[in-house]
């Protein structure tokens, strides 16, 4: 709906036939409210309001004057807020837009309403992550679940609280919400939040599967590296992770299958990258007696980091030749 930035004064003579000064009142205000939009929306803001009141008082003679005010009072009120949220000044925004909706729900502006939620949703998920920095967690979750009352397809409040949940260790939780960041985020085609909420939950899963490795809590590692696959069936390091842990338990040959799928997706050329690789397969081949196996294992990873180790199974160990 267009705004009408009309100036009344060919009403002036009319009005003071009709109503006199009231009616005159209420041109004047519109006029005043007209004049101040550019240079102070606020006291603009006041004058529509003031127009609006004398209107109404006047019954069928103000309904020009109070339905002009009408419609330029909501978009007014959006540029206001709009304003405030291009300054960065996001609570007051946040208090213009939410003020704005309810003005333009009085006045059945629809165009204004649709922008307003819009921009609400963003304008919570943005204070949400400036309470989270702020470590005001539970308000950082009542603003991204505000966003969400909006929009429930906006994938990056779902990452917001993920990244709430992750903080503090809460993983059914985050695990939910990253599940809700990818599927909404796959839906709207926000690839970065998909890419990012993928990288994210894989390595959150990964780091835990390598604390539980540590602590030789082979079974819970090998649950938390499935969790991490979930999210990335393409990263080697995860499958690294389970060929420890299947040779810590003497399962050879989920070690060598996950070293085998290790090697191929890391897809590299350089020897000291997949030297351990090859030195867990190694192990593997060696506990299922496949010396001969063994054997060309340790020789590839006989560079770098793990060439004292590869040779001494070479030389003393296996005694290869």
């Amino acid at each position: 709906m267009k705004r009408v930035f009309v100036l009344l004064g060919f009403l002036i003579a009319l009005s003071i036939a009709v109503q006199g000064q009231t009616k005159n009142d209420a041109i004047e205000a519109y006029n005043r409210a007209i004049d101040l939009m550019g240079t102070d929306p606020a006291a603009a803001i006041k004058a529509f309001e003031e127009c609006i009141q004398i209107s109404k008082q006047l019954g069928e003679e103000g309904d020009e004057t109070r339905e002009l005010a009408e419609l330029n009072l909501p978009p007014l009120h959006y540029e206001v807020s709009l304003k405030l949220f291009r300054e960065k000044k996001i609570p007051e925004a946040i208090e213009g837009i939410e003020k704005t909706l309810k003005v333009a729900e009085q006045y059945n502006d629809k165009d204004v309403k649709t922008k307003s939620e819009n921009v609400l949703h963003q304008l919570y998920f943005t204070r949400g992550n400036e309470l989270f920095r702020a470590n005001d967690d539970a308000g950082a979750l009542t603003l991204f679940d505000k966003a969400l009352a909006i929009n429930p397809n906006y994938a990056r409040a779902y990452l917001g609280k993920a990244l709430v949940f992750r903080k503090q260790e809460r993983t059914p939780e985050f695990a939910e919400a990253m599940d809700m960041a990818i599927e909404t985020g796959l839906l709207t085609n926000d690839e970065r939040t998909v890419s990012t909420a993928e990288s994210t939950a894989r390595d959150y899963f990964l780091v835990r599967a390598i604390r539980a490795k540590d602590r030789r809590a082979y079974n819970e590692a090998k649950n938390l590296v499935q969790s991490s696959l979930k999210y990335d069936s393409n990263f080697a390091e995860s499958y690294f992770l389970i060929m420890v842990v299947a040779n810590a338990q003497y399962r050879w040959n989920d070690a060598i299958e996950a070293g085998n799928k290790g090697i191929e997706v890391l897809n590299s050329s350089d020897r000291n990258e997949t030297a351990k690789y090859y030195f867990e397969l190694g192990n593997a081949y060696a506990g299922k007696g496949d010396i001969d196996k063994a054997c060309q294992s340790f020789r590839e990873a006989a560079t770098g980091a793990y060439l004292e180790n590869a040779t001494y199974q070479i030389q003393q160990v296996l005694k290869c030749k």
